[in-house]
């Protein structure tokens, strides 16, 4: 039973990295597409750009382990949470872009727009994604099903 709660522990832990990643690139394609009125104007520096936000992403999920109380959070707790990580990726981002010197070739209202989206988009999947795993979990022949037996005057305080 050890490794099935293991195996289903990284299941969803990747599942959530992806669904970060997914709601990364389409805020940053929505963020670029509204400032320069579509992607035409994309250059190279911007995949790399594009590219860092992903790589930041992934390192913060693996390396702290962000979503591991998911289930555990409610859904301003989830907020919170979810702006401590747009935040973080913003700061290692414009670190980023201040090494790389290309601050003046990233557009700053992008870089706004970007991390309003993030939010917006993240916290929304991982409400869906919740609420997914739990309809999954509650109809799935593997999860735990407990029987109590008790007396009438019991009842009300179950």
């Amino acid at each position: 039973m050890g490794s099935f709660n293991r195996k289903n522990n990284l299941i969803q832990n990747y599942s959530l990295i992806a669904i970060d990643i997914i709601c990364l690139l389409v805020s940053y394609g929505l963020a670029f597409w509204i400032r320069y009125r579509g992607t035409e104007q994309m250059e190279q520096v911007d995949y790399v750009f594009c590219l860092l936000i992903i790589l930041f992403a992934v390192l913060y999920s693996f390396l702290l382990d962000w979503n591991h109380f998911i289930f555990k959070r409610g859904y301003f707790s989830e907020l919170i949470a979810i702006i401590k990580y747009t935040i973080s990726l913003a700061i290692a981002f414009g670190f980023g872009v201040f090494i790389m010197r290309q601050g003046e070739n990233f557009s700053r209202l992008v870089f706004g727009m970007f991390s309003v989206f993030t939010v917006v988009f993240t916290y929304i999947a991982h409400i869906g994604f919740k609420k997914y795993l739990f309809l999954f979990y509650k109809k799935s022949s593997n999860s735990e099903k407990v029987l109590l037996v008790t007396t009438e005057e019991y009842i009300e305080k179950l």
